[in-house]
């Protein structure tokens, strides 16, 4: 079992946060641990719907099998680890998965991620901010009256 840390870091423009809920969808690119094969296409789970592992007593958020090797593999979100992106142009963690012969190898930022405009510009929620086609994301606080924005997402 090894816990991995998902890192985000982006420019945040005018927003004093950038984050993913537990409800939300979070998305992957994996490789099997074992024989090394990357999956070829992204995964996606939530951190709140679990499944029981078949032939345990234990449960996880996302399991699979290895299409080369055929291992199963699992991976289970650390609960109350989820933290909002508040810290604009640094490396920060977001989020603590635990792995079993699975390895988390890109978090991929899907549809759904949420963005909060800064208390003095209007304290405005954007949803559904797309990063995963395009890192960059811009908007209009209307209360605030002013530009936002989401520049240089890496993760």
């Amino acid at each position: 079992m090894v816990k991995l840390e998902v890192q985000i870091c982006a420019t945040l423009e005018n927003l004093t946060m950038l984050s993913l809920g537990a409800g939300d969808d979070w998305h992957f690119k994996t490789k099997c641990t074992h024989c090394n094969e990357n999956a070829e296409n992204v995964i996606y789970f939530n951190c709140v719907e679990k499944t029981k592992i078949e032939g345990s007593k234990g449960e996880a958020n996302f399991i699979a099998k290895c299409k080369l090797c055929e291992r199963p593999g699992s991976i289970e979100y650390v609960n109350n680890s989820i933290k909002p992106y508040t810290k604009s142009e640094q490396w920060q963690t977001i989020a603590v998965f635990e792995c079993r012969n699975i390895e988390i190898t890109e978090f991929v930022a899907g549809n759904e991620m949420k963005a909060q405009g800064s208390e003095n510009d209007g304290d405005t929620i954007f949803d559904e901010i797309d990063l995963a086609n395009e890192p960059d994301w811009a908007g209009y606080d209307e209360k605030g009256d002013c530009a936002v924005g989401v520049y240089e997402f890496k993760s």
